[in-house]
């Protein structure tokens, strides 16, 4: 029997929630211009799980999350705050790269494709013994808003959730912040995300 009490049972969790959410027809439009399921990457006991949108070309090739350009930036600002990601958790709330018709070029994942990942977000949360949550953009947020299971339909009110804060709203920390991408494309954001990244090493401790 598979634990999630050990590495080598939590890795084999995880590779079978991948192979369920490849098989899912609700991803089968994602999954017609997709090489594959990305997967999520780092510790399996994991000091923080960070969430970004939906894989790129980058990370579609490779078969892993935030190796392009917003990744190389996301390792700057970990290596910012002494963490690396053989301490973390790396993944997307949607697994497929979302490409628009006709092109090869990326697109933001709809509210559905979102939606019907929640419950994909919400295992991989546990098997990992849901730790704080790190979100990146706002298609994470709107995800993590969800993934209480009273919260389920689309179109449910978002957290009142503050870039840069902590909130705990949902029993879990979680701490919304700009996609790295911000400062992909406006350089001068980069001190400021920077200076708010600053904020993943307090995650509060939530209290039984």
């Amino acid at each position: 029997m598979v634990s999630a009490t050990t590495t080598v049972g939590r890795r084999t969790m995880l590779r079978r929630l991948y192979a369920t959410y490849a098989e899912d027809d609700a991803f089968a439009v994602l999954r017609a211009g997709a090489r594959a399921v990305v997967h999520g990457d780092g510790s399996t006991a994991p000091r923080l799980m960070f969430v970004g949108e939906a894989p790129g070309r980058h990370e579609d090739k490779a078969g892993k999350p935030f190796i392009g350009a917003s990744g190389r930036f996301l390792d700057e600002m970990l290596c910012s705050v002494n963490l690396n990601r053989e301490e973390v958790f790396i993944t997307n709330a949607v697994k497929y790269r979302p490409v628009a018709p006709g092109t090869n070029r990326n697109r933001p994942p709809t509210d559905r494709e979102v939606f019907a990942s929640i419950w994909y977000l919400r295992k991989e949360h546990a098997i990992l013994g849901s730790p704080p949550m790190v979100l990146l953009g706002k298609h994470a947020r709107h995800a993590a808003a969800r993934l209480d299971q009273r919260s389920l339909r689309l179109g449910a009110p978002e957290l009142h959730m503050k870039l840069g804060e902590w909130t705990t709203t949902l029993g879990v920390p979680m701490l919304p912040l700009y996609h790295p991408a911000y400062a992909i494309y406006q350089q001068a954001n980069r001190p400021l995300l920077l200076d708010m990244f600053k904020a993943v090493l307090t995650p509060p401790t939530l209290h039984p």
